[in-house]
């Protein structure tokens, strides 16, 4: 219900009047990608390699990314992009835990959707349940890395 009614733009605005959401950039067709990833220029990077290999992104700093700790989505205010992503691109902090709440509300609410996390094999080997419910790639962090392992959970773009 509330989802409902934060669509209509009124509701809508006054529920999360201090949250604007990551805004979808690259081609319009293209499947969307949202790269979620406190680090700036991080995130930027792994966006602006999504989109040259022809996905659509959009880039959010978890939570906290205006300001205070909270997640919309978390807070069942729900999340745009992620109602409109075809995947979710994460890299793992194994001591983040918003962000490990923000994966759990990811599975709970749309188990469906593909959310591919970054992480080192001896960190997800020592806890499971850090990526749980997410395809983990564990190699080298790079830009043909990020484009693969998107590529491998939801296809070319």
């Amino acid at each position: 219900m509330r989802r409902a009614l934060r669509r209509l733009p009124v509701v809508g605005e006054w529920a999360r009047h201090d949250v604007d959401p990551p805004r979808w950039q690259g081609p319009p067709a293209a499947k969307r990608v949202l790269v979620e990833e406190e680090d700036a220029e991080l995130r930027s990077a792994m966006g602006a390699a999504l989109r040259a290999a022809g996905y659509r992104t959009a880039e959010c700093a978890g939570p906290g990314w205006h300001g205070d700790g909270r997640c919309p989505m978390v807070e069942s205010d729900g999340c745009d992009a992620v109602d409109t992503a075809d995947a979710v691109l994460q890299v793992l902090v194994a001591s983040d835990e918003p962000m490990r709440e923000v994966r759990a509300t990811l599975h709970d609410e749309r188990p469906a959707l593909p959310v591919v996390v970054f992480a080192p094999r001896a960190t997800v080997e020592r806890d499971p349940g850090l990526a749980e419910g997410a395809t983990v790639a564990t190699g080298p962090l790079s830009r043909a890395a990020v484009v693969r392992a998107v590529e491998d959970a939801i296809g070319p773009p």
